[in-house]
């Protein structure tokens, strides 16, 4: 695995604020190598009644956004090339427990995508 001396950030942009709607939200890494089931590395959940989603972030990556927006950044503190492919960052807006919706309907999602890729001398 070869590290670079360099870090890294990743930034997802969305059209709705994540603190103020409190919607769920991930970043998923799809490797070069195995394209079709994306590793997690950042997911974020509000739990009711609560401000501030409870996030898990996979080793490798830091995630210290104390005020969310629309926009969330992801940094790689030392880049290794199992960082390179694509990550997608996407929201999924809460169902609340009230709401006479199945867990399916109106459901939209918001996806962006973006590709990281290094090359050594």
């Amino acid at each position: 695995m070869e590290q670079l001396d360099i870090s890294g950030t990743l930034t997802c942009k969305f059209e709705m604020d994540l603190g103020q709607l409190k919607h769920d939200f991930s970043v998923q890494h799809y490797s070069p190598e195995d394209d079709v089931i994306p590793d997690p590395v950042l997911r974020c959940i509000f739990r009711k009644d609560s401000e501030h989603p409870e996030c898990e972030v996979e080793i490798g990556y830091v995630f210290e956004q104390n005020t969310l927006s629309n926009v969330i950044t992801l940094e790689i503190p030392h880049l290794q090339t199992v960082h390179q492919g694509w990550y997608v960052c996407q929201v999924i807006p809460a169902i609340k427990e009230d709401d006479d919706t199945k867990p399916c309907n109106g459901i939209s999602l918001s996806l962006s995508m973006f590709l990281f890729k290094y090359q050594t001398g």
